[in-house]
């Protein structure tokens, strides 16, 4: 399974465990890369907005997404 399957495969068990809201609406690659840039806590232009909030930022995607699509996303982002 390569990189986008497997962040798609963990979008779609989220969506059928939790209500995303507006998520459930949007384009799924747009998705995965507004989730992995939350988790890294950088803008849509690939700016970290600083080192003091990137732990927190993590933690608070896996919170609402959790961890198994945070790191698909982030790995998917990252390729």
């Amino acid at each position: 399974m390569d990189t986008l399957q497997k962040a798609i495969k963990e979008l779609k068990k989220v969506k059928k465990e939790k209500q995303l809201g507006v998520f459930n609406y949007l384009d799924t690659e747009f998705t995965l890369k507004f989730i992995a840039q939350q988790a890294l806590d950088i803008d849509a232009n690939g700016n970290s907005y600083g080192t003091k909030t990137q732990k927190i930022a993590y933690h608070s995607a896996i919170n609402q997404f959790g961890e198994p699509l945070v790191n698909a996303a982030i790995e998917l982002y990252n390729s």
